[in-house]
């Protein structure tokens, strides 16, 4: 299946892996070796975490690539895109930051601080072609729930919950996220198998599909 991002085609081919450590725990569930099961079992859940979590960032990262490099105007981008790349690009260039040491003050500092203001000023221009000035976050730290970050991210685009009301039951990705923080961080046992981690995983396809669609609405 061909979706709209490289980073969703990656993924959905990379998730062959976690078919293949299901398969390693179904053989050792015949073999009656329930300690090598787990130990496939609790891989292919951290697997399954961390290959969605690549995805989204993954996918983050080629959407900004885009927006920079579609030769798009800042009129054809979500208000709220433009003011996220206002707010990260001035978290980043603080220009009373730049003018703390009076020592450095010439005219390469004030054509520092110009610079630092036109740049910002683009982003309000409807008629400014979009660069690589444009700011966007693409990290998604992990943790023990993760549903709040994940809205986060997206909610850069045009302000908007995504996962307020998905397709889906959203609280399913908190307890998937749960279970890989569980065995990481505190070694846990849980009570998982064969058939739970194939149901994560056709979750997260579910999930990846909505992320892909959505911001192909906005490229």
């Amino acid at each position: 299946m061909s979706f709209n991002f490289e980073a969703t085609n990656d993924f959905d081919s990379s998730l062959a892996n976690i078919d293949t450590l299901i398969q390693f725990a179904k053989a050792e569930l015949v073999t009656g070796n329930e300690d090598n099961r787990i130990l496939f079992l609790k891989l292919s859940v951290v697997s399954c975490v961390t290959k969605f979590q690549v995805f989204i960032e993954s996918i983050l990262k080629e959407y900004r690539y885009h927006l920079r490099t579609s030769s798009k105007i800042y009129k054809d981008v979500p208000t709220h895109l433009r003011l996220n790349s206002i707010k990260l690009f001035s978290t980043e260039k603080i220009i009373h930051k730049v003018l703390e040491n009076h020592e450095t003050y010439s005219d390469d500092k004030l054509f520092e601080v110009k610079d630092i203001i036109l740049k910002t000023l683009s982003f309000c221009e409807d008629d400014y072609i979009t660069d690589n000035n444009l700011m966007f976050d693409t990290k998604f730290p992990m943790g023990k729930t993760g549903v709040g970050e994940l809205a986060k991210l997206f909610r850069q685009v045009n302000g908007e919950d995504i996962f307020e009301s998905p397709p889906f039951d959203i609280n399913k990705l908190n307890e998937i996220l749960g279970r890989r923080h569980a065995i990481i961080h505190e070694d846990s046992n849980p009570q998982i198998t064969e058939d739970t981690v194939e149901k994560y995983k056709e979750y997260l396809i579910t999930v990846m599909k909505y992320i892909d669609g959505y911001l192909q609405t906005y490229k």
